[in-house]
């Protein structure tokens, strides 16, 4: 078998074998004077496969915005990225400019400096997208190939496992008129994470026996899970359950209280079991706001003026599905921090292995540094955070997902102050991932979609895009992670499921090309 090993190959063929790494076929170590007694890996030999380097795509949900003229006619982000005012003739300067200025951290344009930008439509052009579909295209799956629905994302980001036969849903608790069956708020609370996971006990375990058409085919239970904020999971178990079913959110507010019915036409195969588990969904829907009702912390919200949280609004339904592990279909072994359970359901179903990190909520009082330094020690840079040596033992992930929501939750509630908080916290994330990170790491700094404040909502606008392997000295002239000037990079303009292509080959062009162009400049 010796005579068969890739080092026994390398040193017999040299350059001339084509499957070992570049990097390594110009490593006059190995290739000249392979010895057994040498220690392996050299020190001076880095980088794949040996020594993987982390490749992290740090996620800031909702970064694009519009201009505003109490900004300068500047985005949020252009602010935080330092970008000067613009000015127009004969307008006065505003006095809210200069306070804003007062977030601008030239960190969040670590890695437009060091690397090279572009826009990118994560979905398609023109099309706003969920956070769903939008992470789904991002590491790589195309979602009209793989998108199932939402809810199984949310079930299981929230902890719920889930059998093949169960469907699930994303789930808001939500405030509901009983007399005109108006949804008057889609979001009771974004401050419910006292009271949510006590009506999530209250409502997990129920059984849905039947209908007012009588009892159903199958005993279906419903298992409930609190997620984030006004967030939970919900899953209905038995069977005969079809995915191919609308849900109960209107999507906005003051809109009557939907009913569930199917998706399919009365020719499709699947028809029976949708318009079957329509009735159990409704019927689900119904008795969740019958155990809600007269809850005593709803009878103490009424007592304090605040509004009834006495419905759970359904939407997304879907099954556990199956997608290509990411390893498989990208080689890498990874992670996702993600304390929004959407986001993290979704790595979990693509095969990356969730890990937490203290103190990030996923909100506004999420610690973002937090997310870094769990990150650092799952890579084994676990000295960079809190000086303890290297772990021993070979580190298996080299790919990490790092996602921040709160950026994307002040779009929604419309406030630019906050969102500006959130990018200015983003950028001391940034500098603090970055400073750790060894050479010939790589870092793409990028986001799922726009959240303008001033439409508090999704929109199709292109998102910036920045790549940069450390120690590569390869860049582009951008100078600033915005909107705009990432428009002018190297990168172009491209689509979400092409953004992993392209950073795993600013990541092999530092470990494969690098070494060789070195090595030719120094021998000439």
């Amino acid at each position: 078998m010796q005579r068969f090993s890739a080092m026994e190959c390398l040193r017999l063929y040299g350059s001339r074998f084509a499957g070992f790494p570049a990097h390594l076929r110009y490593a006059a170590e190995l290739r000249d004077g392979l010895q057994r007694h040498t220690r392996w890996p050299f020190d001076d030999v880095c980088g794949v496969p040996l020594r993987p380097k982390p490749i992290v795509l740090f996620i800031i949900d909702g970064v694009g915005d519009a201009t505003y003229s109490e900004l300068g006619h500047r985005t949020p982000l252009e602010v935080v990225a330092g970008v000067p005012p613009r000015r127009f003739e004969g307008e006065a300067t505003a006095k809210s400019q200069c306070t804003a200025d007062r977030y601008a951290s030239s960190a969040m344009n670590l890695i437009t400096k060091n690397g090279v930008s572009g826009l990118m439509d994560v979905f398609e052009s023109g099309v706003s997208c969920g956070s769903d579909t939008a992470h789904l295209a991002l590491l790589g799956y195309p979602p009209k190939q793989y998108y199932r629905g939402r809810g199984a994302y949310e079930a299981l980001g929230a902890g719920l496992a889930l059998d093949d036969a169960d469907i699930a849903f994303k789930s808001n608790f939500s405030v509901l008129n009983e007399s005109t069956g108006i949804v008057t708020h889609r979001r009771c609370d974004r401050d419910f994470t006292q009271e949510g996971p006590v009506l999530c006990a209250h409502i997990d375990g129920t059984v849905i026996a039947g209908d007012d058409a009588g009892l159903f085919e199958s005993v279906h239970t419903l298992r409930a899970q609190y997620a984030t904020e006004h967030r939970c999971g919900i899953a209905i178990t038995g069977k005969g359950l079809s995915c191919f079913i609308t849900g109960t959110d209107p999507l906005a507010d003051n809109r009557p209280l939907l009913h569930c019915r199917p998706t399919v036409p009365p020719e499709h195969a699947e028809y029976e079991a949708a318009l079957y588990t329509s009735r159990v969904v409704n019927a689900a829907s119904r008795r969740i706001t019958e155990l809600l009702r007269h809850h005593p912390i709803n009878e103490a919200r009424r007592r304090e003026g605040k509004e009834a949280a006495n419905v759970v609004l359904l939407r997304g339904a879907a099954d556990k599905g199956w997608v290509p592990p990411f390893a498989v279909r990208h080689g890498l072994f990874g992670f996702i921090v993600a304390p929004t359970c959407i986001i993290k359901g979704l790595g979990i179903c693509c095969g990356l292995k969730s890990v937490g990190a203290a103190g990030a909520t996923g909100d506004y009082q999420t610690n973002v540094n937090a997310k870094v330094d769990a990150a650092l020690r799952e890579f084994g840079l676990a000295g960079a955070v809190d000086g303890a040596t290297r772990e021993e033992g070979m580190v298996r992930s080299v790919f990490a997902v790092i996602h921040v929501k709160g950026v994307d939750d002040a779009g929604h509630d419309r406030s630019l102050e906050k969102k500006l908080m959130m990018l200015q916290r983003c950028g001391e994330a940034l500098q603090r991932l970055w400073t750790a990170l060894p050479d010939g790491s790589t870092v793409a700094i990028l986001s799922d979609h726009s959240t303008p404040v001033s439409i508090g909502d999704h929109s199709c606008e292109p998102v910036p895009v920045s790549v940069a392997t450390k120690g590569c000295g390869f860049h582009d002239d951008v100078e600033h992670y915005s909107e705009v000037e990432c428009g002018y990079g190297a990168l172009g303009r491209f689509r979400g499921e092409e953004l992993l292509g392209i950073v795993k080959r600013a990541h092999y062009w530092y470990h494969y090309r690098a070494p060789r162009e070195s090595s030719l400049t120094s021998e000439g």
